[in-house]
């Protein structure tokens, strides 16, 4: 077996055509989009199924991160233990409305046998316009038969919970939450390896061949979470440094999202964590430097730093912003950090949400 080098991995985008698709990947991430194309999502980190992404540099050029993964699984996931590349990393620009849909938990998909993970994601809203909407959960708690009736009369939308969506917000959307983008958003989404989506409505579209794409209204009742939550937004906590701000913006045992935002140029070690990280600039431009050279990246781009690769440095320019996504030992590296930066418990916990799968509630 070939030794794994320890430095970081670029990888090809994969550009997926949506009847919902825009051109905001090209105009404001500079990705090189197909032309005349409705892409609507940019997958930056995959080992899914077919849709893997292919290494972009070093020694595994052209291999795509599934096949990597399966030989190398503890020099880029360390300790933690997946048959699959856990993550899963994709831009979305969604010109039109997403379909209102849900998806699994990890234990409600073994029952379809489509995916190995559930599906609980997070999203990074990049840019949105004045009126751009969000529907996540419902208004109220809803039962089966409240659904029942309103697939039967027509009145879905009026059980569903729309709020009005801002550049820089973070949503955790645990699995089994009813949800839909309602356009005219760009958003960086992170989520577990699945794509097993059931749809309760598409807003009447047909696709190219005319036809209604497909519902799944049995299924999606099934896995539907029908309770009501006060916000699916989190609010990030902010530890202030010389240059720039280290927030922390999503906790889950799926992943954890933290951002910095540079006001100035600085240079700063980057955390080990005890797996994996995913950067991803979003603005501006850094300059990794790690034992055996160095890597330079810009807006919209994405490295995967494997767990082997225990010492990078960081050097960013002025109004530099990136998110670094991993799977979290959550007491190391949440809860102890920010607990030494004057935060409680009770702030901390917030970073998991607000429904009734917080992660971080059972560390006190």
């Amino acid at each position: 077996m070939t030794q794994f080098p320890a430095e970081p991995i670029l990888f090809k985008s994969l550009f997926k055509e949506k009847i919902w698709g825009g051109k905001d990947l090209l105009e404001k991430l500079a990705k090189p989009v197909p032309k005349d194309v409705l892409i609507g999502e940019c997958w930056e980190v995959s080992a899914f199924d077919n849709n893997q992404t292919y290494i972009a540099n070093g020694i595994f050029r052209g291999k795509p991160l599934g096949e990597i993964y399966s030989e190398y699984k503890q020099e880029i996931t360390g300790d933690f233990n997946f048959e699959i590349f856990p993550l899963l990393l994709k831009f979305i620009d969604s010109k039109d409305k997403l379909s209102v849909q849900v998806h699994p938990d990890d234990e409600q998909v073994l029952k379809y046998g489509t995916d190995q993970f559930g599906k609980t994601e997070c999203w990074y809203i990049i840019d949105a316009q004045k009126d751009s909407k969000l529907i996540v959960g419902f208004k109220h708690d809803v039962t089966d038969q409240d659904l029942k009736d309103s697939f039967k009369n027509g009145n879905l939308l009026s059980l569903l919970n729309t709020i009005k969506v801002y550049p820089g917000q973070v949503y955790l959307i645990p699995a089994g939450t009813v949800h839909a983008i309602m356009g005219k958003t760009l958003l960086y989404e992170i989520q577990q390896t699945s794509d097993t989506t059931f749809r309760l409505y598409d807003w009447d579209r047909k696709d190219k061949s005319g036809r209604p794409r497909q519902l799944h209204i049995k299924e999606a009742l099934e896995v539907s979470d029908k309770k009501s939550y006060p916000s699916y937004l989190v609010d990030p906590l902010v530890v202030s440094c010389k240059g720039y701000k280290h927030l922390y913006r999503a906790v889950c045992r799926y992943f954890s999202v933290e951002q910095y935002k540079f006001h100035d140029e600085a240079v700063i070690m980057l955390p080990p964590k005890s797996s994996f990280q995913i950067l991803t600039v979003l603005k501006g431009k850094l300059k990794l430097y790690y034992s055996t050279g160095t890597l330079e990246l810009t807006s919209g781009q994405t490295t995967l730093i494997p767990y082997i690769l225990r010492n990078v440095k960081i050097m960013s320019s002025i109004d530099s912003d990136i998110i670094i996504s991993t799977i979290p030992d959550i007491p190391e590296e949440i809860i102890a950090p920010l607990s030494d930066n004057g935060f409680n418990i009770s702030e901390i916990q917030r970073l998991g949400g607000f429904t009734g799968k917080n992660d971080i509630c059972k560390y006190n």
